[in-house]
């Protein structure tokens, strides 16, 4: 006997302002994410740029609340017609010298806001 079942899209927000959105977030629950495996004290941070997108900078403890300072840093585009609550993050892996490149290679994802509540 096998049992499957359809998931769900995920529904946004309507509408997100971006100027109340950029600043220091505070991780208190998430999805489990790859890239974040062993996480602890979890931040993310928003800036405009001024070309437009959202600078992203996330940090994080490795394995502990005392352990190895974790940090990652991304540009976030707006998807269109999401009323701002789609952003397609793309985060730069360095490549070590040597490695057929030495340029960054881009890795994209894609974020949904499903819940925003402000301070």
């Amino acid at each position: 006997m096998t049992c499957t079942s359809k998931a769900q899209p995920v529904r946004t927000v309507s509408n997100v302002d971006l100027s109340r959105y950029v600043g220091k977030w505070y991780e208190i629950a998430s999805y489990p994410q790859r890239f974040q495996k062993g996480c602890h004290c979890t931040t993310a941070e928003y800036t405009m740029s001024d070309e437009g997108y959202v600078i992203v900078e996330n940090r994080c403890r490795k394995d502990s609340i005392h352990g190895k300072k974790s940090y990652i840093k991304g540009k976030a585009f707006v998807e269109p017609n999401s009323g701002n609550a789609k952003l397609k993050v793309q985060f730069f892996w360095p490549v070590k010298p040597g490695f057929c490149s030495q340029k960054p290679i881009p890795r994209q994802t894609v974020f949904k806001i499903k819940t925003l509540h402000f301070v």
